[in-house]
């Protein structure tokens, strides 16, 4: 193998590596995730690891010496290594070491998402009710709606309630 092939190699796993990066190039963790070594600074950010192996990458193309040529081609490829690691294997990633956010926000986004799921049910019920045929279901098909747009109501308080400790806080700030 030349080097003009591994060369092109490289940089072709470089650039699948940052169109898989892309989408998550700001999610942050809470400790670094690699060795100080082979990614020298705090790197808490993919993205923020791809401009490192990016640099690594352009000082090894433009490196003349041979001995210098050859440690950063091992870097550079165990840069590569540790980042398809990484993107493989950052769902495992216990909870705890993501960073936290805000629990309000949270709250707020979790409420949202019941709204959604209370309308989606809503929307099925009404479906059903109008398709009914006996009076029965007609009437446990109401009584459902009943109790479902009841939720409904305490889950937009409860997003109302959020949202107002949230622009007060946005305020104090």
């Amino acid at each position: 193998m030349t080097i003009t092939s591994a060369l092109t190699r490289l940089q072709a796993a470089i650039q699948a590596l940052r169109l898989q990066i892309e989408p998550v190039a700001g999610e942050t963790c809470r400790v670094s995730r690699f060795d100080k070594q082979l990614f020298p600074g705090d790197a808490r950010q993919l993205g923020q690891c791809l401009a490192i192996l990016e640099q690594s990458y352009a000082r090894l193309c433009s490196s003349q010496h041979d001995e210098q040529r050859l440690w950063l081609a091992e870097r550079v490829a165990n840069q590569v290594a540790a980042l398809q690691r990484e993107l493989g294997s950052r769902h495992l990633r216990p909870q705890r070491e993501r960073v936290r956010t805000d629990p309000q926000q949270a709250k707020h986004a979790e409420y949202l998402g019941y709204q959604q799921r209370l309308q989606q049910m809503i929307d099925e019920r009404e479906t059903r009710l109008a398709q009914a045929e006996t009076l029965a279901v007609q009437q446990q098909l109401k009584q459902d709606l009943t109790v479902l747009e009841q939720r409904m109501g305490r889950c937009k308080a409860a997003i109302k309630q959020v949202s107002w400790a949230l622009a007060l806080r946005g305020k104090a700030e």
